[in-house]
């Protein structure tokens, strides 16, 4: 009983001097921010992670061969294939920016390939095509959205 009264006191004397505080005030102080700091820190090294690893994607279909396996993966449809690598092309977001083809879009042809699509299955399979394969890390949507004219888009079914 005696030893209860005695770390109660002992916690209530802790805060009866003035530099406790300070030492409190300072813990409270360092803490926060510096668990604020690993926090960002950790977040940030899960953002590269992940750059690196889409980059390291980018380079791996690249090669002709890698991006036919990948697509045979996704559908063996020889014809998804093709639609979506014209899609992608026509669309001029899988060449570097140097390269001619990437500054102009055919809206027309992006259209008719859109056309090709039997169901809405085939639309889904030519997206996942798009983002996995021919164009990585890029959204068909998105990226009609922003060069298609909005007559051609408005077309597409999504």
């Amino acid at each position: 009983m005696n030893e209860k009264l005695t770390i109660k006191s002992k916690v209530s004397n802790f805060f009866r001097e003035p530099k406790n505080y300070i030492y409190l005030a300072l813990a409270v102080f360092t803490i926060f921010p510096l668990y604020r700091y690993i926090r960002a820190q950790n977040d940030k090294n899960k953002s590269q992670k992940q750059d690196l690893e889409l980059e390291q994607k980018k380079r791996d279909m690249e090669n002709p061969t890698s991006q036919i396996v990948a697509a045979n993966k996704i559908t063996p449809d020889a014809r998804l294939h093709a639609i979506t690598k014209n899609i992608a092309h026509h669309l001029g977001f899988i060449y570097p920016w140097w390269d001619v083809r990437s500054w102009s879009e055919n809206d027309q042809d992006v259209y008719n390939e859109f056309r090709k699509l039997r169901n809405r299955a085939e639309l889904k399979l030519v997206i996942k095509l798009y983002f996995e394969v021919y164009a990585v890390g890029r959204s068909l949507q998105s990226d009609c959205l922003k060069v298609l004219d909005t007559e051609y888009y408005k077309r597409i079914n999504w």
